[in-house]
């Protein structure tokens, strides 16, 4: 009886494999492209990211002009509507 304990005990244990060096190299190499794949990706989010504020930058300029010219627009007409107030 002990005998069929012990026969089912062995049958019934684990085995653990220890991974092969040609999986572990396989495994690193998939590392290294997914690594190598992030780091383009991040590049060309950078690269996005300083063309995106150039263009912000730009437009801003455009804006500020704009705003000036108008305000500028502004002061003129005041000055014309005081002049022709004025001879009325």
């Amino acid at each position: 009886m002990i005998d069929d304990l012990n026969k089912e005990n062995n049958n019934n244990r684990h085995m653990v494999y220890a991974a092969t060096p040609t999986k572990i190299e396989l495994i690193d190499v998939s590392l290294a492209e997914e690594l190598s794949s992030v780091c383009l990706k991040l590049d060309r989010m950078r690269l996005d990211k300083e063309e995106t504020e150039k263009i912000l930058r730009e437009r801003d300029l455009a804006m500020e002009a704009g705003m000036k010219e108008l305000v500028e627009r502004v002061e003129i007409q005041k000055m014309l509507e005081i002049e022709v107030n004025r001879l009325f």
